[in-house]
């Protein structure tokens, strides 16, 4: 399965989560190898910009930065870079937004996981569903 996760998702994880919340248990499912992320250049940079503006350690950056930067043929985690050629504009209240989409578009993503209201309101793009972090977690269940 490949999965985009969206950067909103990566620093409720890494700030914000408990050890039990179905953020935490994703990354734990991504760290086990049980997906393959999808993530570009664009996704990354947004991943440090907001963890810089939530204070997050400048170690704990780059060893999540370093993490997303693995190549599939690597051991778990498994990780896709994919560099979007194509410019999307469907959310226009928050254009970062439209990195995420164009990230799965290009990474042939299954899924898309965002808490983030503007995607989550479009439900799916191009056939890619995009699910909140426990509906995936659901699908995740079924999938292994």
């Amino acid at each position: 399965m490949r999965v985009v996760l969206d950067t909103n998702f990566w620093v409720s994880a890494l700030v914000y989560s408990r050890e039990s919340s179905a953020l935490r248990q994703i990354l734990e499912r991504f760290l086990e190898g049980d997906f393959v992320l999808i993530t570009s250049p664009a996704l990354l940079d947004e991943f440090s910009e907001l963890c810089e503006r939530h204070n997050v350690a400048e170690a704990v950056i780059e060893k999540y930065v370093t993490l997303m930067q693995r190549t599939r043929t690597e051991s778990p985690p498994y990780v896709h870079r994919v560099v979007p050629t194509d410019q999307i504009d469907v959310v226009s209240a928050d254009p970062d937004d439209n990195r995420v989409l164009e990230c799965a578009i290009t990474g042939k993503a299954d899924s898309i996981v965002s808490g983030d209201k503007h995607l989550r309101d479009l439900e799916s793009y191009q056939g890619i569903p995009i699910l909140s972090p426990r509906d995936f977690l659901t699908t995740l269940g079924r999938e292994t």
